[in-house]
């Protein structure tokens, strides 16, 4: 899934609960597992499902 973080200083997010980090692009947009962008989503104020980007049902 795609996730973006309203705090665009933020290149990489490594949390303990995951196995590998999070990369964000200058526009604070990263593509994450399903399961780690919903936990993000449910941690994070400043990070939200991505208004635009879809995963492909085939590929979710």
């Amino acid at each position: 899934m795609y996730v973006q973080n309203d705090n665009t200083a933020t290149r990489s997010l490594k949390c303990s609960w995951m196995d590998e980090p999070v990369s964000f692009t200058e526009d604070g947009t990263a593509r994450c597992p399903r399961d780690v962008g919903e936990r993000l989503v449910d941690e994070f104020d400043s990070i939200h499902v991505h208004p635009t980007k879809r995963e492909s049902s085939s590929t979710e």
